[in-house]
């Protein structure tokens, strides 16, 4: 025969193991739709995003110093390839379409890196 005084209801262990569990839950699930609200998904939070800082891995981790100075130098390239063909030619019609694609391309850029700035997307 147990030794408890009803021995048909959970034990303290196991009530207070069920209440740890559903605030522990509760926590979680509060978290996560604080996050949310201020733009920072499930994911990156996994990832170890907090207000102001990015994830450190995945596709919107901050690019490292490395690739960051890379990108600036591919841009920098394009920019003076861009600008070395309008130059050469003489033609309007080509002319515009330099300076089509110096303005698409700028653009792009520009919003590409106050994305990361700003802990958007970036390519890795």
């Amino acid at each position: 025969m147990p030794s408890v005084k009803n021995p048909n209801k959970p034990s303290k262990n196991r009530l207070a193991a069920r209440r740890a569990s559903t605030k522990k839950r509760a926590q979680k699930s509060s978290e996560a739709g604080r996050l949310s609200r201020i733009g920072i998904t499930k994911a990156d939070a996994a990832r170890g995003a907090k207000p102001g800082l990015l994830p450190t891995s995945g596709p919107r981790a901050a690019l490292s110093k490395k690739k960051l100075k890379k990108l600036e130098q591919r841009v920098r390239l394009a920019t003076q390839r861009a600008e070395k063909a309008e130059a050469d030619k003489e033609g309007g019609e080509l002319v515009m379409r330099g300076e089509f694609f110096l303005e698409f391309f700028l653009s792009f850029f520009l919003e590409f890196f106050s994305e990361v700035g700003r802990g958007g997307e970036g390519c890795q």
